[in-house]
């Protein structure tokens, strides 16, 4: 089954923003899709109890799916739904919750407190921490290729305020200007 072609209907999201799909009794978990769309996938490598998908065509786009507005979004394993309106993202990760907490906690809430959306859609952690690696010209910022160690070059994130995101940019400059450190920390957090 690995490396067909399929069409499949998205159920649900999971953990991680994967949409939930079955094929016969296969779970596929697919990167990048959204609830009751109607997706072409390349299956992937088989996983204990599911296989992992990836999309090559949405053939029936929910409303609420929007162009990611970061150029590393496809890549980066920091974020999982730019590409779904901030309404939605909020109802999925209550939904997301919910069911980890009493499907996979046993936790049953009779009336779980309702997402507290931020004011803005975009700027909203107060976190952020990128890899440093070893680039061509110095030392550089970025963060994980989904589920990978490998280094993605990303020295900006639309999730953080653009006060954290001038500071990213100064360490990265400084950064790449350096060709060594006497240490090299594997992680920055601002």
């Amino acid at each position: 089954m690995a490396n067909e072609t399929l069409t499949v209907t998205i159920e649900k999201l999971v953990q991680g923003g994967k949409g939930l799909a079955r094929l016969d009794k296969q779970v596929l978990f697919v990167r990048g899709a959204i609830p009751n769309e109607t997706v072409s996938v390349v299956v992937g490598a088989k996983q204990k109890g599911f296989q992992a998908a990836t999309i090559g065509q949405v053939l029936e786009a929910s409303p609420d799916r929007v162009a990611p507005p970061c150029p590393v979004y496809e890549v980066c394993g920091g974020c999982q739904l730019q590409h779904m309106r901030y309404e939605a993202q909020l109802v999925q990760k209550h939904m997301i919750l919910e069911e980890t907490l009493s499907r996979v906690g046993k936790v049953h809430v009779e009336a779980m407190a309702p997402v507290v959306a931020s004011p803005e859609s975009y700027g909203y952690r107060s976190t952020v921490r990128f890899v440093v690696f070893r680039a061509k010209h110095g030392l550089a910022l970025g963060f994980h290729k989904e589920g990978t160690n490998e280094p993605v070059p990303a020295a900006d994130c639309l999730l953080v305020p653009q006060a954290m995101r001038d500071v990213v940019a100064m360490v990265n400059g400084r950064l790449a200007a350096l060709s060594k450190l006497s240490i090299q920390p594997d992680s920055i957090e601002i």
